[in-house]
């Protein structure tokens, strides 16, 4: 609906989206960099807000922020950063908070889906993310970290992610699976902390409360 391409310093605010059919996302920044996205309305069959890049435009995606939007996504995700980052050096800086989920969903025949999501399937390095602030009314999956490869993959080698923080998150219904996952030792997950995150009425503390997923190739994972 909306595709924000080899944006600098622009606002998208108020943007009211209704989106019946699949493949129909919502607001896609793409190689762009000093974005705000604020006060939308995004509902749909795919992803809310979708960050991606390619180097043609930029080599790096940074400095973007969603605040204060509200979600209902039947099909795919709330919110991704990464996904498809062809040759992009650097993700950084990235910031969500004060964001309302109402519904987010999954396809069944991908499970890389959640409400909030970090997803490399190319080179780059995703760093200094962060989701605070959020409600999330009813989803499956509420968190999916993860470096591999699919269909959306352009580059010949995999990227990495670190530093990512989940910070008052609070999840009503639904399982709230977290998943996170890396691709092999050189393209790993690291160093990512979960604060104040409350599923179904309470505070989770230890990823045994609640069903967290890794794999091998994951380290630093903290609850607080």
């Amino acid at each position: 609906n909306m595709r924000l391409l080899a944006c600098r310093d622009v606002e998208a605010r108020n943007v009211k989206v209704v989106g019946w059919r699949r493949n129909t996302d919502g607001i896609n920044p793409v190689s762009s960099n000093g974005l705000r996205i604020v006060d939308n309305f995004i509902m749909g069959q795919d992803d809310g807000i979708s960050i991606k890049g390619n180097a043609r435009h930029s080599p790096e995606v940074t400095d973007i922020e969603i605040v204060g939007n509200v979600f209902w996504q039947y099909f795919m995700r709330s919110i991704v950063v990464g996904g498809e980052m062809s040759m992009i050096e650097r993700v950084a800086g990235i910031r969500v908070r004060d964001n309302d989920i109402l519904h987010s969903s999954y396809n069944p025949r991908h499970p890389r889906d959640a409400a909030l999501s970090v997803w490399n399937v190319d080179s780059a390095t995703i760093s200094d993310v962060v989701f605070e602030d959020i409600r999330v009314e009813n989803c499956h999956r509420l968190v999916r970290i993860g470096v591999a490869v699919n269909k959306h993959s352009n580059d010949d080698k995999r990227g990495r992610i670190e530093g990512i923080v989940f910070r008052n998150i609070v999840a009503y219904n639904g399982p709230a699976i977290v998943e996170i996952t890396g691709f092999d030792e050189e393209h790993d997950v690291k160093d990512i902390r979960f604060e104040n995150i409350v599923v179904g009425g309470r505070r989770v503390k230890d990823p045994e409360e609640i069903f967290v997923v890794t794999n091998e190739h994951v380290s630093g994972v903290v609850f607080d």
